[in-house]
């Protein structure tokens, strides 16, 4: 099965140049848009085969917590259905917001939820675990031969995180001690659909990214 194109992402980003994370030949965008995957995941592409797809070539060597780009040389990030499949998702974030230009966008689509719903303790845990840059292994990638889902967001639990993120995250973690980040996100939603018009299974935010020169510096 090959998803329909989509077109609130189609009227953001006709004309734009960015990068998907993960692409996939049975969920394109139609877009001008380079691959980011790891170019060791073989079984990504045997499932892109199993679907009855042409499998997307990958252009760059990355993931969502390490990005071959420079600073603010993009004008947008779509990140469809990998977020939640990553082990530390804020450093995702951050590397996102590092690569995307001041007044891009970031376009995001992930699966519904109805079951567990991740906390904001668990993703900082993490996060206080495995700081930045550190290097995802195929191991944490993929649990009993499935991609791990590690996060699982509403879209009203992932706009608020959001949210928390722009003043650069107070939070008291289980060990009581208030932790600040010294990065901040800045983006503002400028589109909305639950469920999403793509594949009708989970739910879609694109946002607009607002950067300064202290938010670069902090990137």
């Amino acid at each position: 099965m090959i998803f329909p194109l989509h077109e609130p992402t189609l009227h953001l980003l006709t004309g734009l140049q960015g990068l998907e994370l993960g692409a996939s030949g049975h969920n394109p965008f139609g877009v001008n848009a380079l691959n980011v995957a790891p170019l060791a995941d073989r079984r990504t592409i045997l499932d892109q085969i199993d679907l009855g797809c042409l499998p997307r070539a990958v252009d760059l060597d990355g993931h969502a917590e390490y990005i071959p780009a420079d600073d603010s040389s993009q004008d947008f990030v779509i990140a469809s259905w990998v977020l939640h499949l990553t082990p530390n998702l804020l450093g995702a974030l951050h590397e996102i917001n590092r690569v995307v230009r001041n007044g891009g966008y970031v376009v995001i689509f992930w699966p519904a939820e109805v079951f567990h719903i991740s906390t904001v303790a668990e993703i900082m845990q993490v996060y206080e675990e495995r700081g930045l840059g550190t290097p995802v292994s195929e191991a944490e990638l993929w649990i009993n031969g499935r991609l791990g889902n590690y996060w699982r967001l509403t879209q009203l639990d992932f706009s608020a995180l959001v949210q928390m993120l722009k003043s650069g995250l107070r939070y008291n973690t289980a060990s009581q001690r208030q932790l600040r980040l010294d990065w901040r996100l800045d983006w503002s939603v400028v589109a909305a659909e639950d469920p999403d018009t793509k594949t009708g299974a989970g739910w879609f935010l694109a946002f607009k990214v607002k950067k300064n020169t202290e938010d670069a510096h902090d990137a």
